[in-house]
């Protein structure tokens, strides 16, 4: 076998290289996300509650740095709901945020996050997102983003929220399987074979 680090182009070229019959084991970054199924989405419910917490924990926890940090969470829900859920993680990130040391963005990376928030925010006018911002010290960002699909995010407290019907979920990821590691997933224990065998089949690798 053959283990290697590295983006798209570098795997493929050690796969062209490898001799025949040879195992290529593929390192290099990972993407993980959220999933809040309908069941957790009732408002005031315990459910929701701990959805909310946990997720806003993950996205502070190490900055988003590590490979298994949400970088966007789906709901299951319709566009209101959808943003009703952003807001209320705005919330509890402001809530919890202060609470989690973190670290601070270089020069590069607050860059792109510059960048990304100012798309953002001038995407706002055409009905495409919606934007939570920690107003004072800057430490997090929730975006509603209403295209399907996961995007990656600048990371530093950045997270995308999107709705994605369950129904959708094998045919949303599938493309990004070879970049797919952890999802956090909020559900009914009705509910989570059914979608745990959609997250697997589209590429995840581990479910928590």
């Amino acid at each position: 076998a053959i283990s290697a680090w590295g983006g798209e182009k570098a795997i493929a070229a050690v796969r062209q290289s490898a001799p025949e019959g040879a195992r290529v084991i593929s390192w290099g970054h990972k993407v993980s996300f959220g999933y809040v199924a309908a069941e957790c989405l009732a408002a005031g419910s315990p459910e929701r509650a701990a959805a909310l917490r946990g997720a806003a924990t993950d996205v502070c926890r190490l900055d988003q740095q590590a490979c298994s940090s949400p970088q966007t969470i789906f709901v299951e829900a319709d566009d209101e709901g959808v943003a009703a859920f952003a807001e209320d993680l705005a919330k509890t990130m402001a809530e919890l945020s202060p609470t989690i040391p973190g670290q601070l963005p270089d020069s590069s990376e607050q860059a792109e996050l510059t960048t990304t928030m100012s798309i953002a925010h001038a995407e706002e006018a055409l009905g495409l997102t919606r934007v939570f911002e920690d107003g004072e010290a800057g430490r997090w960002r929730v975006v509603v983003d209403r295209r399907p699909g996961l995007r990656p995010s600048p990371l530093f407290r950045t997270i995308w929220v999107k709705g994605l019907a369950r129904a959708e979920i094998g045919a949303t990821l599938r493309p990004m399987r070879a970049w797919l590691q952890s999802c956090g997933l909020a559900c009914g224990t009705g509910s989570l074979a059914e979608i745990g065998r959609a997250l697997f089949g589209a590429g995840v690798t581990r479910v928590s």
